[in-house]
């Protein structure tokens, strides 16, 4: 992969004019922005009218690869991976993310007034966007062999190098070329324009320069410097680094030293604020502020993982930090001001049945609340030891964590557990193992949040228990399958049960082979089995009954999608056929999907793998009744999806990825041209 570190504001000056400079954050696409509200109907931003494919308009949290802040300080460009988000650094909202590029983000900067931000990706675009809604502006061809990019302001161009050694200034609104330049042999990178004048640096093997902009001038090189830079907020000072050193220089013709500190290990960032005493170096391990004379640390930050890039904020109060979560600290204090940890992978979610709330857990990490139309985060929660099995929102807006038999109930408002419950256990009922007897797998809460179903071990026991969600005292238990459980579920009415699994399964064959694949409807009161529903071919990963508690739908590991009616158990239709490979633009479905709360449209994730060079997420929103797609919705560069769901608005989907969850906007318009619709 290229290395792309360029660090600076870009801006389209014939765009910015239009932008303005108002301080108030504007609201987002979809949400009374820039893309409208979505109308008042049943099928809330759904409709086919409204254009056909999306990318997220919010990406909650996100990991970090590079930061850079507005001129005053306001917001805050945070980059990932898989897309760039405008944050405002007010509330510490995500205003909006940008995700269009076909594949990985390489690097993404901030103009000085906040307003507009451009990105370079995988697939070798440039593009630029207004960053509080979103809004495309201008877009490059395809630029082959790009090794860094940078925008001069005052130059009024887009910089690019090259890894043959040669910069190119084009022009934003034509792309045409200004000047191109050799530089010397090897790749450039980074390339950092000055927030102020036409000045940019450049960094080459054991090398760097100053340039102007304007014409490609040299202004200044020295055989210092590795690939670490960073100009001071008023564009008169640069500063470099190689190895544990670090060199100020003034921004001027012949680029005079003005300071040299060591740092105390190998610097992988560093950042210039508006105190000309000091620099802000990154290493491994550290990262710290270093007086300019003398070279004592002044300031000593915690450190998280590797950082990967720093920057102060125009009036020095603020260091950001990505590593791969964001940081943000005092720098006088050391405090942390507001950090987001990168999730693992976040299998479920739930949501909030009154408010726009999102509750969700990644591997490993602490759950968390958003709201997801504003972009705020409203909790974090402690994180006791054990494995977390459950977080979900009850009824009274309470939000109920599990840990390994114990159920916690939060008040977003309040520190500790409203309540704290204790599922019952019982000696006849074979346990996980004698070290963990308490263990009550995968939870599903009743509509009215007085019970849980779960099983006792989801792999290997086979048994189904209902536990009372106040007390913890066991309601009911009944079998499940031998061979293992896959899913289960409430109807919406609480009058049955759903659950899915397999009698047995023979892993030594690739792929594995199972028996006994079946559905099974029970009364939810008397736990009498109804109705089993055998069809599928392959284990069922996702059952959702229907509104209107008529029927069924289940959706097995390959896609197939099948609808059942409730009170006779015949099947009614396979709506999806299974999904089958191929070459192109064609979307292997994965058995994750939700239906829209009036029951009109299901919405199915796949994965394909002829969009991007990598694979693509892609979630196809579906007429329930024609069995058209209307919408399309993409997840480039991240094709790992958990399960998904529409907001009960019916305007937003939401579904779990690996940094956390990814939030569609479907009041938006398009937000990039895409393929024709997928083969069926």
């Amino acid at each position: 992969m290229r290395q792309l570190l360029g660090a600076s504001s870009i801006l389209l000056f014939s765009v910015l004019a239009a932008c303005g400079g108002s301080d108030e954050p504007p609201a987002g696409p979809g949400e009374g922005g820039a893309g409208g509200a979505g109308g008042d109907s049943l099928g809330g931003g759904i409709e086919p009218d409204r254009g056909f494919d999306l990318t997220p308009c919010r990406d909650l949290p996100s990991d970090a690869k590079t930061v850079d802040f507005s001129g005053d300080g306001k917001r805050l460009l945070v980059a990932d991976s898989l897309g760039t988000s405008a944050i405002d650094t007010r509330t510490w909202a995500v205003e909006r993310t940008v995700a269009d590029h076909r594949g990985t983000v390489y690097d993404a900067v901030l103009s000085s007034n906040g307003r507009v931000a451009a990105s370079f990706g995988e697939d070798e675009i440039v593009r630029i966007w207004d960053a509080p809604s979103g809004g495309r502006l201008a877009e490059s061809p395809k630029i082959t062999g790009i090794t860094a990019f940078a925008r001069s302001e005052e130059g009024g161009v887009i910089l690019v190098g090259f890894g043959d050694g040669t910069v190119k200034a084009l022009d934003p609104a034509s792309w045409e070329e200004r000047w191109s330049v050799d530089v010397g042999e090897g790749p450039v990178a980074p390339l950092i324009a000055s927030p102020r004048g036409s000045l940019f640096a450049l960094g080459k093997d054991r090398g760097t320069q100053l340039r102007d902009a304007r014409d490609g001038r040299l202004v200044g090189e020295t055989t210092f410097g590795d690939r670490v830079g960073a100009f001071s907020p008023d564009g008169m000072r640069f500063a470099w680094a190689e190895d544990d050193d670090v060199i100020v220089f003034e921004a001027k013709e012949g680029i005079p030293e003005l300071a040299e500190v060591r740092a105390r290990n190998v610097v992988q960032a560093l950042a210039l604020g508006p105190d000309a005493g000091a620099v802000y170096v990154a290493d491994p391990i550290h990262i710290e502020r270093l007086a300019l004379e003398g070279g004592a640390v002044e300031m000593e930050y915690p450190a998280r993982s590797s950082p990967r890039q720093l920057a102060v904020s125009p009036d020095g109060s603020r260091l950001a930090v990505a590593s791969p979560g964001l940081h943000v600290y005092d720098t006088g204090s050391g405090e942390v001001i507001y950090e987001r940890i990168a999730n693992g992978f976040v299998w479920n979610h739930d949501l909030d049945r009154t408010r726009p709330y999102v509750a969700f857990a990644g591997a490993g990490q602490p759950a968390e609340v958003w709201d997801y139309e504003t972009g705020v985060r409203l909790r974090v929660f402690p994180r006791p030891a054990g494995n977390q099995h459950l977080v979900a929102f009850h009824p009274s807006g309470e939000v109920l964590i599990d840990h390994d038999g114990v159920g916690r109930y939060y008040d977003l408002e309040k520190s500790d557990p409203t309540r704290t419950v204790t599922y019952e256990t019982d000696e006849d009922l074979p346990t996980t193992s004698s070290s963990d007897p308490e263990w009550s797998g995968d939870f599903r809460m009743s509509p009215d949040g007085a019970l849980l179903l779960g099983t006792h071990d989801a792999n290997t026991r086979g048994i189904f228990r209902v536990f009372d969600a106040a007390t913890g005292a066991r309601v009911a238990t009944f079998p499940g399958f031998e061979g293992g459980q896959t899913s289960w579920v409430w109807s919406p009415d609480q009058r049955l049960i759903a659950v899915a699994g397999f009698a047995s399964s023979d892993d030594s064959t690739i792929p594995t082979t199972y028996t006994g694949i079946a559905v099974r409807i029970h009364d939810a009161g008397t736990n009498k089995v109804l109705h089993e529903l055998v069809g599928h071919e392959h284990p069922v990963r996702t059952l959702a009954f229907f509104p209107d508690n008529r029927r069924l739908a289940t959706a097995d590991e390959r896609g197939s999608i099948r609808f059942w009616d409730v009170e006779t158990g015949e099947p009614i239709e396979e709506f999806l056929e299974r999904s089958r490979g191929g070459t192109g633009d064609v979307d292997i479905h994965d058995g994750e999907f939700a239906i829209s709360p009036d029951g009109r449209y299901l919405a199915s994730t796949a994965a394909n793998w002829g969009l991007t060079p990598g694979h693509t997420g892609t979630i196809t929103i579906f007429d329930i009744e024609t069995h058209e797609p209307v919408r399309r919705l993409y997840s480039f560069a991240e094709a790992n999806m958990g399960d998904v769901s529409f907001s009960p608005d019916a305007r937003h989907v939401i579904v779990g990825v690996v940094p956390g969850v990814r939030v569609y906007c479907l009041g938006d318009s398009p937000a990039s041209p895409s393929p024709a619709p997928p083969p069926r």
